[in-house]
């Protein structure tokens, strides 16, 4: 199903050897967000995301595998709407969370599974990432499972 699935905007881009498109490549290439971290003015952290536009696929888990290079995000949530993202003014109310995973290990290479409710799946899936170990999120690869169709 991973193949059907489409990123359709990120929260940002390290640079470009760093894009949204590297996490369905099956080299070491990963993306990574510039955003994530506390500002000087601000001990809240930022939040970086992936919107998936999936279809009629009905989504069942998420895996993620993060780059050795950037370690893992501590909070991962997973959001669903059916309203067309518009990726540059996110209307975060238009959003249902769908479920949440914290205390995750902060470890490189590490591969976490978010399941999710098949009652909960709409169009579009946004995959948020809070609490990274050095200020920036980062995924090397992502599978998505889906309900057979």
């Amino acid at each position: 199903v991973t193949s059907k699935i489409k990123v359709v905007a990120a929260s940002s881009e390290y640079n470009n050897d760093y894009t949204a498109i590297n996490i369905f490549r099956s080299n070491r290439s990963y993306w990574a967000s510039s955003e994530l971290g506390s500002t000087s003015y601000s001990s809240k952290p930022r939040t970086a995301y992936l919107i998936f536009d999936c279809g009629d696929y009905v989504i069942t888990r998420i895996q993620l595998k993060w780059p050795a290079q950037e370690g893992a995000c501590s909070i991962c949530r997973v959001y669903s709407t059916d309203h067309k993202p518009q990726p540059r003014k996110l209307k975060w109310s238009l959003w249902d969370k769908i479920t949440k995973k914290t205390g995750m290990p902060k470890d490189a290479d590490v591969e976490q599974t978010l399941k999710i409710r098949h009652e909960d799946i709409s169009r579009y899936l946004l995959l948020s990432l809070e609490d990274a170990l050095n200020g920036y999120a980062g995924i090397q690869r992502i599978t998505f499972y889906a309900l057979k169709q």
